[in-house]
């Protein structure tokens, strides 16, 4: 916990930096909320562990939209993020459900005035882990036994519904090993991102010097 930590507070620390010394331009402001719709992805069949798409959870959080010129700007994220996934097994279903401080950092393409393409990476920190095993009607923390960092790439389309709201959607794909029982099994990450955005200011372009 204490490396997930740091690693936080060296995301927040070079957010700070980067806003602090950006001079291209006006900032973009905001807010976001929406559900992400995750699973686990498994290198192998497993007879015993066999995830599916059907584990919904709650994200929310803000962003800092810095635009590098007309076309292109980056994106950092700082968001509250529940994933994780169901799992049938030979005992009956269990639910993993693991709540992180989510830290994407996106680059995006404006390809016409009203979409964008997005493409970045993102770090997970975890701070609760559960699973929920529904054949015994029990629920056990299992946040010491899984890997408190993740790390994955992401991407997806950005459009604007009006000048200040926007929907985007994205897939996620974890590439760290968070499965509470990595001594059996292997499993990452996998999601889609629906998310509604709200600019409190958008970014523009500085005036130049008289």
């Amino acid at each position: 916990m204490r490396k997930a930590s740091a690693i936080l507070v060296a995301f927040l620390l070079s957010c700070s930096a980067l806003f602090a010394q950006y001079e291209k331009g006006k900032p973009a402001v905001g807010v976001k909320t929406g559900l992400n719709v995750s699973t686990f992805r498994t290198p192998l069949s497993y007879s015993d562990f066999n995830p599916s798409w059907d584990k919904a959870g709650f994200v929310a959080g803000a962003f800092v939209e810095l635009p590098l010129n007309k076309r292109f700007s980056i994106q950092p994220e700082f968001l509250y993020s529940a994933m994780g996934s169901n799992v049938e097994n030979d005992k009956g279903d269990t639910r993993y459900r693991f709540n992180y401080f989510s830290m994407p950092l996106l680059v995006k393409f404006k390809f016409c005035k009203a979409w964008r393409v997005i493409a970045g990476v993102q770090g997970d920190v975890l701070f609760r882990g559960r699973e929920r095993m529904d054949y015994v009607n029990e629920t056990v923390t299992v946040t010491d036994r899984t890997r408190d960092f993740d790390f994955g790439y992401t991407g997806g389309i950005e459009g604007f519904i009006s000048p200040r709201f926007s929907v985007i959607a994205r897939y996620i794909h974890g590439i760290q090993d968070v499965s509470p029982t990595s001594n059996v099994n292997t499993a990452m990450n996998q999601a889609v991102q629906a998310t509604v955005n709200f600019y409190l200011c958008k970014p523009g372009a500085k005036k130049a010097k008289k």
